[in-house]
């Protein structure tokens, strides 16, 4: 994994200490924050010494920016895989889009929640290169919704205002969802899919067709 300064940091070539070391950060940062968290807290909650830490990684940065990325690029491919089966009809591109995204949010919850949460603790050029794929994948759900609106198939008085509710929307499920709740996670995905349609004011096909 290629990291800002250049530096490439395999998580598989260090035994899984690297990967052990992400998972106690993203539990103290989960838990305290990451400002409220020191290189040397990690280490101790891994049972590693400083030094050891920093020879995976040179920084604290280096561990949020590792864990946050690698949130983001499994959420960017799982949604544009979505839209890639979801064919052409608008109505089922961004049911397929906001499904996709439900789902990443309810398997990673702890991971989402520091990410959405400490994004903006990131240092550059690590930020912007999270911060592009966001863009991205709201570009995807703008593009959608406009497509809908030209075709006559949506109803929406403002596109923005709409791409940001069904994208945040979809975020917050990491803040209230449980594994151990009432829904499982495909029904609570496939809800927000109706919800968006209905956001989108997706207008019914016509005798079953795809208009």
């Amino acid at each position: 994994m290629e990291r800002p300064n250049g530096r490439t940091i395999d998580l598989t070539a260090v035994g899984g200490t690297a990967a052990r070391i992400e998972d106690a950060a993203l539990d103290l940062f989960f838990e305290r924050g990451y400002k409220s968290t020191s290189m040397r807290d990690i280490a101790q909650a891994c049972g590693i010494t400083a030094a050891a830490l920093y020879n995976h990684f040179p920084s604290k940065d280096q561990i949020l920016y590792s864990m946050v990325l690698r949130l983001h690029e499994e959420l960017e491919a799982a949604i544009v895989a979505a839209a890639e089966e979801a064919g052409a009809d608008p109505r089922d591109r961004l049911a397929a889009l906001t499904r996709a995204h439900a789902l990443v949010h309810t398997r990673h919850r702890k991971d989402a929640r520091v990410a959405n949460s400490e994004i903006f603790s990131l240092e550059e050029p690590g930020r912007g290169v999270v911060v592009e794929s966001r863009q991205r994948m709201a570009t995807m759900f703008r593009e959608t919704i406009e497509e809908g609106l030209e075709r006559g198939v949506f109803d929406v008085s403002d596109v923005v205002v709409t791409t940001f509710a069904i994208i945040n929307m979809g975020i917050r499920i990491a803040e209230w969802f449980s594994p151990e709740g009432r829904l499982p996670a495909e029904q609570v995905a496939e809800e927000h899919a109706r919800l968006a349609l209905r956001m989108a004011g997706a207008k019914p096909r016509r005798n079953g067709g795809r208009k």
